[in-house]
């Protein structure tokens, strides 16, 4: 099979997001698996236009924004599509999120080759967040009318995508709903495929553990939180540095590992100083995916607060393949992954007495832990590794075809 993946922003650019991990994974699984597989996407930061890594050919379109949707995006991904095309055709279109909506609206009639989204969550879910996750009221106000102008526009899309798009593979179980009620996708042509990640990378290793708490300083008996992902509000990390300075007021032995980049750092910084726990934390900064086993090995338990609302995170899915109870928000597909008082923990929303309350279970009863570990592996194990996702796709991919 000859697969075009459109998608404006891929891991060679810099952002490592679980959209970014996905498309990733999926294509060298596929690739893996025997079929060809292109990916069209956003301007290289270097200025590369096409390489091929690991068995993926990769097309760069030269300027052409890649942290938005574009019309020169969309124009010129279609232009680049029948151009390779002509010369070795295509059985089929993968349109990571919005990446191939000009092909979808442009060119899927013509061509008559069958499309098929991924999607991580839906543009309604998106607008949410963006109204109720705000640094001030100031930027809630400034987002209001932009937010409200949006919606139209996204409705005309979905009007416009919906009755030309193959079938949709979302990454959750809400998702089902949400993809049929907000994206018009009739129920029938929509899939669940959680994401997965490489099981004989994402594993429990404990010699790595010991490795890597000594190399972070780590002394024995410590409790590891360990947060990854974009350092942005919209995540919750501010509402952690709190819940641990009364975990540590309360006796325990705790760190707290955050991974990751983004706007909001600073602001965390100054919190963790503010509650003076600047010797039980470190930052991170940008850690690479293949660097991150060592993190979760090292970690005792996953702590992410966010206040947006997730498709199915793929640190979920990493963290519990390495046996790591998680501890997160009751949004969005969260809970397709952490099963409440069995794999983990689900607060409400910015409740920071229930964040405190469920990390200090975990943090107090290693027995508890390890049963969680044990579980979060066997899930892990059932529905979350790159082979699972890839063999799912692959049986969508062929029925659209």
């Amino acid at each position: 099979m000859r697969i075009c993946c459109f998608a404006r922003i891929t891991w060679q650019h810099d952002i490592k997001g679980g959209m970014e991990i996905h498309t990733k994974v999926l294509a060298e699984g596929l690739v893996e698996c025997g079929h060809q597989v292109t990916v069209i996407t956003g301007r290289h930061p270097n200025g590369l236009t096409q390489e091929n890594i690991n068995g993926v050919n990769y097309y760069y379109l030269p300027n052409t924004p890649y942290l938005r949707y574009s019309r020169s995006f969309y124009q010129k991904a279609n232009r680049k599509f029948l151009d390779l095309h002509e010369h070795t055709p295509f059985n089929l279109v993968w349109s990571e999120s919005g990446g191939g909506y000009g092909y979808i609206t442009r060119l899927r009639r013509k061509t008559g080759i069958p499309v098929v989204i991924t999607t991580q969550g839906t543009w309604f879910g998106e607008l949410r967040t963006k109204l109720t996750v705000t640094t001030s009221l100031l930027q809630s106000l400034k987002q209001f009318p932009l937010t409200l102008y949006k919606i139209p526009i996204n409705i005309y899309k979905a009007l416009r995508s919906a009755p030309y798009t193959d079938a949709v593979i979302v990454a959750a179980d809400y998702l089902v709903n949400d993809t049929h009620r907000y994206n018009l996708v009739p129920l029938k042509k929509i899939h669940i495929v959680y994401n997965g990640v490489d099981q004989k990378k994402f594993c429990y290793q404990p010699t790595l553990r010991t490795e890597t708490r000594s190399n972070l300083h780590i002394e024995p008996n410590t409790i590891v939180f360990l947060s990854i992902g974009r350092i942005e509000k919209e995540k919750g990390y501010h509402l952690l540095p709190k819940v641990f300075q009364q975990l540590i007021s309360q006796g325990h032995k705790i760190h707290w590992l955050l991974a990751g980049q983004g706007q909001y750092l600073s602001a965390i910084k100054k919190l963790v100083t503010n509650e003076a726990i600047t010797d039980s934390a470190d930052f991170l900064g940008f850690v690479r995916n293949e660097n991150t086993p060592a993190l979760y090995n090292a970690a005792d338990i996953f702590i992410l607060p966010t206040l947006r609302i997730e498709g199915l995170p793929l640190t979920f899915c990493e963290a519990m393949l390495c046996g790591l109870p998680i501890v997160t928000t009751n949004l969005g597909g969260n809970s397709s992954a952490v099963e409440h008082e069995k794999t983990g923990y689900l607060t409400q929303k910015g409740d920071q007495q229930q964040l405190l309350e469920y990390s200090l279970k975990l943090a107090a009863d290693q027995e508890l832990r390890n049963t969680m570990a044990k579980e979060a592996i066997k899930k892990a194990e059932t529905n979350f590794t790159q082979r699972l996702m890839v063999e799912k796709t692959l049986k969508v991919f062929e029925y659209v075809i």
